[in-house]
């Protein structure tokens, strides 16, 4: 039996020390069977900046873009 975790978030973040804090919402999935997650923000302007942050088949992700189409970082 594949048992999958749906949670969603709101809080704030900030992406410096000396930034100020920015609203986001987010949705996370966590598969209990295998080490495997995502994690998925949006963020301000209007929810307009995407933050990525995921671990699937032993391989991590992190990858932050403007409109879904622009990327601003990736690891």
């Amino acid at each position: 039996m594949d048992e999958t975790v749906r949670l969603t978030q709101t809080g704030s973040m900030r992406f410096g020390a000396h930034q100020a804090f920015r609203p986001f919402s987010a949705r996370q999935t966590i598969r209990l069977s295998q080490c495997e997650f995502h994690w998925q923000a949006r963020t301000v302007p209007f929810g307009l900046i995407r933050i990525t942050d995921a671990f699937s088949d032993g391989t991590p992700a992190l990858e932050e873009t403007a409109l879904g189409l622009i990327p601003l970082a990736h690891d």
